[in-house]
């Protein structure tokens, strides 16, 4: 019978404005599980994204290499296109101190507990996860963060998961602007967090349309309209993203994915190894910073 190992990593560990680091364990991991937890404060509840808020950054290095670089917010979409869920929020009340807690999943592969895509066995100290948090807001209280890892420790992954995030500054104008993704591995989807999403008086988007190109031949997605890429979301979410403010909806809003990989077993995801250059071309609807943030899969 296969082996799993549950470890805690960090234990409630009171929040502060800091960065500090903490070393994983060297057997192969599945995935880490990062949580806060804290109190309503100011006699209501706190958001998820006033949670989000409390992290800056969620890092994760292999021997100085970047295997996960993340703000909360993409990580939480991370967890949407995987999971179907931004993440889980606990709190059976809205009341004043009532506990609450948050967790999201730091995936190395596109399925959990899966020994043929997980991150390898790793050395002492070649595998740190820095923390990179802030105070947390006045509407919660005795926040804490932890982290746990789940090892497979007689796994040999044959691949494993790499997403690093790319802040994309506003052009200053409406129009094409180019983008250029990473190149050496398959890419499973690229996941988009957009300045704002249309208003009152206007149907435009940060992005409004967005193709992909290998070697300046356009691959897989030709020609994609945003607003479309938004509702066929409905393949990979059970619930509501985004809808009227009285509905609420999952977080983060404001975002979306190109997806390489429908069919969830690789049959479509986009090879780039030996390209010489794989890029975005997006169609500005109007000015505005995006974040684009690749999903990668790493052959061993």
């Amino acid at each position: 019978m296969a082996e799993f190992i549950r470890s805690t990593i960090i234990d409630a560990h009171t929040m502060a404005t800091e960065v500090f680091t903490e070393d994983l364990p060297i057997n192969p991991i599945s995935h880490l599980v990062l949580t806060i937890e804290g109190t309503n404060e100011e006699a209501t509840e706190v958001t998820i994204a006033q949670i989000l808020a409390f992290i800056n950054l969620i890092t994760v290095r292999h021997t100085g290499i970047q295997v996960i670089n993340l703000q909360s917010e993409d990580l939480a979409l991370l967890n949407l296109y995987l999971f179907g869920s931004g993440g889980i929020a606990l709190a059976p009340d809205a009341t004043d101190t009532q506990h609450m807690a948050y967790s999201l999943i730091i995936p190395f592969g596109r399925k959990l507990w899966d020994p043929e895509e997980c991150f390898p066995a790793t050395r002492n100290g070649e595998f740190p996860i820095p923390q990179d948090t802030v105070v947390p807001a006045t509407t919660c209280g005795n926040a804490v963060l932890s982290l746990s890892a789940i090892q497979l420790p007689e796994a040999t992954p044959a691949r494993h998961l790499v997403s690093t995030l790319f802040s994309i500054t506003d052009p200053g104008a409406a129009g094409e602007q180019d983008i250029d993704l990473p190149i050496g591995n398959d890419i499973l989807a690229v996941l988009i967090r957009l300045a704002a999403f249309p208003g009152a008086a206007e149907f435009l988007f940060t992005v409004d349309d967005i193709r992909l190109l290998v070697d300046n031949m356009e691959r897989g997605i030709a020609s994609a309209k945003t607003i479309e890429l938004l509702g066929e979301m409905i393949a990979r979410v059970n619930g509501t993203v985004r809808s009227t403010a009285l509905q609420g909806g999952l977080i983060p809003n404001k975002s979306l994915w190109m997806d390489f990989d429908p069919t969830r077993d690789g049959a479509y995801m986009i090879d780039t190894r030996g390209a010489s250059r794989v890029h975005l071309r997006a169609n500005y609807g109007e000015a505005g910073a995006i974040f684009v943030a690749p999903l990668e899969l790493r052959t061993i």
